[in-house]
């Protein structure tokens, strides 16, 4: 993974975006299982893997980028299907998320592609939520991409 700035990650990601290229990112708190430092560190996987590593969780980049990885509406909770009904699973996730911000905590999710770098779940999907209080994973995997719990998920997280 190449250490590089904030700004050179915002540029490849919309470069990618750009031209088709596969890519994804996360945000990671510096307890996260997947993060080696002590800093926040948000990482962007493309062709190659890059990193920046922070004092904050750079949730305005965050911001910027999901709506062009998952979609325009992927930040409107309110745009889901018309009979989308979260599984058992996924409701749990979002109820543990809202209570989360109802206490003021700080907590980080993750949304795993089938070719993530991090996901132990391939070839499925894995939505994540790490529990800061337990340490426990709370985990939905799904065959697609799961565009509804992701407009539900991504919405609590940039509250």
């Amino acid at each position: 993974m190449v250490e590089t700035s904030l700004n050179d990650i915002q540029r490849k990601a919309k470069d990618y975006h750009q031209v088709g290229v596969t890519w994804h990112f996360h945000i990671m708190s510096p307890t996260c299982i997947y993060n080696k430092s002590d800093k926040f560190a948000f990482v962007l996987e493309g062709p190659e893997a890059y990193v920046h590593y922070s004092d904050k969780a750079e949730k305005e980049l965050g911001q910027e980028l999901a709506p062009l990885l998952h979609g325009k509406k992927v930040l409107d909770s309110t745009s889901t299907d018309t009979n989308y009904s979260p599984s058992p699973e996924v409701a749990h996730l979002l109820e543990r998320a809202a209570q989360l911000n109802k206490e003021g905590q700080t907590w980080h999710h993750h949304v795993l592609f089938p070719s993530c770098t991090f996901n132990q779940y391939k070839p499925e999907y894995a939505l994540i939520l790490e529990d800061p209080e337990t340490g426990e994973l709370l985990t939905s995997l799904s065959d697609i991409e799961p565009a509804n719990d992701l407009k539900k998920i991504e919405s609590l997280f940039y509250k």
